[in-house]
């Protein structure tokens, strides 16, 4: 669950479920203990409820993957960076949880979009090979010697009936 979250951020429950292919009863079962040790933060936000790693959870993944702490913190907090302050997207710490809160109807588009492709393939008896959030989308190549990259807002690679379909 800490990695699903930390891939996407900002998730509501009914994307979160279809992504993971489990019902929304299971999905909430898998959330209460990281969301009762304080590993994930529910946020209302724009209407919805959303969930994110906490700094604690984000502590953890730093420990388990050997990352800097501090520069994850700085990139993921959603922590507010004042706390007498009311909750808004602009009074989230991490600069990167902050610009996908700025942008949550596109954030939602997304993470609705990739969750429903999940969910055609299954349907349909395909398999999700690969599925990259907007942060690890970006996809390097080359053009006559020159290298180049294209940052789409999400990559995901699905194999229905024997085919593989890429969509960026």
């Amino acid at each position: 669950m800490l990695d699903m979250l930390a891939l996407w951020p900002w998730i509501c429950l009914a994307d979160l479920h279809d992504l993971m292919g489990v019902s929304r009863t299971r999905t909430l079962q898998l959330l209460d203990l990281p969301l009762r040790l304080r590993l994930v933060t529910r946020i209302r936000h724009n209407g919805r409820i959303r969930y994110l790693l906490a700094d604690r959870g984000l502590r953890y993944l730093a420990r388990r993957d050997r990352v800097a702490l501090p520069a994850m913190l700085r990139r993921w907090s959603p922590s507010p960076r004042s706390p007498a302050e009311p909750f808004s997207w602009c009074n989230v710490k991490g600069s990167r949880a902050r610009q996908l809160g700025r942008d949550i109807i596109h954030t939602a588009a997304v993470h609705r979009f990739i969750a429903a492709m999940v969910g055609g393939a299954r349907a349909h008896g395909g398999r999700v090979l690969h599925a990259d959030p907007p942060h690890r989308a970006v996809r390097r190549f080359q053009v006559d010697g020159v290298h180049m990259s294209v940052a789409p807002d999400a990559y995901l690679q699905t194999k229905p009936m024997g085919i593989i379909m890429t969509f960026s």
